[in-house]
């Protein structure tokens, strides 16, 4: 009988703690730092990604680009698409990493393949531009028609339009002109994606929202 009251006083014990730390957890501010920091650690994704967001910033936390680069991986690590657009911007900057476009353009792969609409978009401009990877008009298409940007839908277009003419010329003509082709999409792609991620880093030090960071509007360049 004394052990069996001694048992139940220990289950008593957990049961009040575990709630404690729920509570804690998720009762009060979302957005304290302390009790996302918790969550992350607890392996929430989400909790992960905003906590990295802050460290980034600086938001109720030292600004620190080495935190914010940890819990960027790790919810990307989890399939979280933000995050891994984040990771993505990182390497294409070389903010707190070594600048690396193959890096950059496997973690924006990552948010692609997640679905991300936005990320489908710039997966697009990376392979028509040759950016971190190797250039393919075919896999331009496919990522941009995967993509629900009105810009991205509209880029798809003009491209298919562009190579369907091309394809029409004479096979000794074909060939040099769409190497000048993509010489000249290389070069405007790469002006507007390198725009794209100075203006994620930019609005992201602003604190404004991530969803509002990626634009294709800017395309077609004059």
């Amino acid at each position: 009988m004394k052990r069996l009251l001694i048992f139940l006083c220990c289950v008593i014990v957990v049961a009040i703690c575990v709630t404690g730390v729920y509570a804690y957890l998720h009762g009060g501010d979302p957005e304290d730092p302390r009790r996302m920091e918790g969550r992350a650690m607890l392996g929430e994704a989400e909790s992960q990604f905003k906590l990295a967001q802050k460290y980034s910033i600086g938001d109720g936390v030292t600004e620190d680009v080495d935190s914010a680069l940890k819990w960027y991986r790790k919810a990307a690590e989890k399939g979280h698409p933000k995050a891994a657009m984040n990771m993505s911007r990182l390497y294409f900057t070389g903010n707190g990493v070594e600048q690396d476009d193959v890096r950059g353009a496997e973690w924006m792969l990552r948010a692609a393949s997640a679905g991300d609409s936005y990320a489908a978009a710039l997966m697009g401009m990376l392979y028509l531009g040759g950016i971190g990877v190797e250039q393919d008009p075919q896999m331009a298409l496919d990522w941009l028609n995967r993509s629900e940007e009105p810009e991205a839908v509209t880029l798809s277009g003009t491209i298919a339009a562009e190579l369907a003419a091309i394809k029409q010329l004479p096979e000794i003509v074909r060939k040099g002109r769409m190497a000048s082709y993509f010489g000249e999409k290389q070069e405007a792609i790469d002006r507007l994606f390198r725009r794209a991620i100075q203006k994620i880093q930019d609005k992201e030090q602003q604190g404004e929202e991530q969803g509002e960071q990626w634009t294709l509007k800017a395309w077609p360049p004059s």
